[in-house]
């Protein structure tokens, strides 16, 4: 609060006029009960200017308020929502003018959003958290051209889970393709792609941490990477070291080498093969899981696959 002049009074970067007229005892009595200074009588005469003991803050109250209920000091109120917003990680920088619930927040990443009160209280209690409309467009983006497709916009059939692409990279064929599976890489343009079984793939021979014990897992796909950043772990993804990787002009020639390979390692070591209980909670595989001390043998298997395939 700041005195402009005689006459007038700033509270909460608001200019109101002095009113002239006696400030009654028991406002007096009333505002000290309550926590509040009558710093004056402002506006008109039903409204005294306040000052909160606590923290030393002004604002504008009725005095019939006063009298018969509990104000509550609005710069308080402010700063409760600013320690909340600082608990969920935000930075509350105004409210909304046209809404009274709302308010605007900066984000760690540097851009504002508009969040209810109610929701970043939420957030403070760790039962959600906010997303960043900015920074979400600019790696859908950044995924899409990954995969060779271009982002163009919301999914033209409302549905929040799906995107429209244009394929910049191919036919240019524009196609709705869930989030996930761009991310991913797990889709097929409509227009151009024929399908795994003729598309470049690999075997992979890999090595999984799953705490108490190593794995070796062995198997084909035509996104190693993928396959094991996105798909293959149940909750998420453990340490994990690809030994080697054996490339296919087709899925479908990659898909028979390996179904040999593990044809032989079975008959050969029964006993090396992992039971799928060890590893249930860990891989969504049911099959292809070998101990450690086949690793010599798997790769002595897949040097010969090789050497086939370069032949």
């Amino acid at each position: 609060m700041t005195h402009t002049s005689t006459t007038t009074m700033t509270i909460r970067g608001e200019t109101h006029p002095i009113w002239p007229g006696p400030i009654h005892r028991r406002w007096h009595a009333a505002a000290a009960e309550k926590g509040y200074h009558v710093l004056a009588r402002v506006k008109n005469k039903d409204n005294l200017a306040l000052e909160c003991k606590e923290c030393r803050g002004s604002f504008v109250c009725r005095h019939s308020v006063l009298m018969a209920f509990q104000p509550q000091c609005p710069n308080c109120k402010e700063e409760r929502w600013r320690e909340t917003g600082r608990r969920a990680g935000l930075e509350m920088l105004r409210r909304d003018p046209d809404h009274r619930k709302y308010a605007f927040y900066r984000l760690t990443c540097g851009h504002e959003v508009r969040r209810q009160f109610e929701f970043v209280e939420r957030m403070a209690r760790g039962e959600t958290n906010v997303r960043c409309g900015i920074c979400l467009h600019a790696r859908e983006q950044a995924e899409a051209a990954l995969a060779g497709w271009e982002l163009i916009g919301p999914d033209p059939n409302g549905n929040d889970d799906y995107r429209l692409y244009r394929h910049a990279e191919g036919c240019g064929e524009t196609c709705r393709v869930s989030v996930g599976n761009m991310k991913t890489q797990r889709f097929q343009c409509p227009s151009c792609d024929t399908g795994w079984a003729n598309e470049p793939s690999s075997i992979y021979f890999a090595e999984i941490d799953l705490g108490k014990k190593t794995v070796l897992k062995l198997g084909f796909s035509n996104n190693t990477y993928s396959r094991f950043e996105y798909q293959l772990f149940v909750r998420k993804v453990l340490p994990y070291r690809i030994l080697t990787e054996i490339h296919f002009p087709t899925g479908r020639a990659a898909l028979q080498a390996e179904k040999k390979v593990h044809k032989r390692l079975i008959e050969r070591f029964p006993e090396g093969v992992v039971p799928h209980a060890v590893y249930r909670r860990h891989l969504k595989v049911k099959s292809e899981i070998y101990r450690p001390e086949l690793r010599d043998a798997i790769f002595a298997e897949l040097a010969e696959v090789e050497e086939r395939v370069s032949a």
